[in-house]
């Protein structure tokens, strides 16, 4: 049966479920050219387990829509530099031809904390913010911004 795909997609394929030959890695493109860097990532920070005031939790900064994936990924609690309870994964690979990269940060909230999670681009410096914390009386959520130069 033929297809009229451009790309070897399994199940359009005329070999379906065959290894991808030397010609199909050299690019993830049809025309073989590399994606060129676009769009801004996309931080968002949460809680790995429900919150309990002054328990020990995990906050997760997950970051999506980079590429090249090429950032680098700070906390801060209060607006103070955090390193302590920090790992970062490697960049993921998804499907639409970018990366996502997780960083955790151990914490045990206590009222009024307020964290970042700080993106930075290398190419261009630019800065994506990402907050979890207690704004007003009640209300414990993250917010976005975005920092730097375009």
């Amino acid at each position: 049966m033929a297809c009229a795909c451009v790309s070897p997609v399994p199940s359009c394929h005329p070999r379906a479920g065959a290894t991808l030959t030397g010609a199909t890695r050299a690019g993830a493109t049809p025309t073989g050219a590399t994606p060129r860097a676009a769009g801004i990532p996309v931080a968002n920070v949460f809680l790995k387990r429900p919150l309990e005031l002054g328990r020990p939790n995990t906050l997760v900064c997950m970051v999506g829509n980079i590429f090249p994936p090429a950032v680098t990924i700070g906390w801060q609690r209060d607006g103070v530099p955090v390193t302590d309870g920090v790992t970062d994964t490697t960049y993921t690979p998804i499907e639409d031809l970018g990366f996502m990269r997780f960083s955790y940060l151990e914490v045990t909230p206590r009222a009024g904390d307020v964290y970042s999670c700080i993106v930075t681009r290398e190419r261009d410096n630019t800065s994506v913010l990402a907050y979890w914390g207690e704004w007003g009386v009640a209300f414990w959520g993250w917010g976005a911004h975005l920092w730097g130069h375009l």
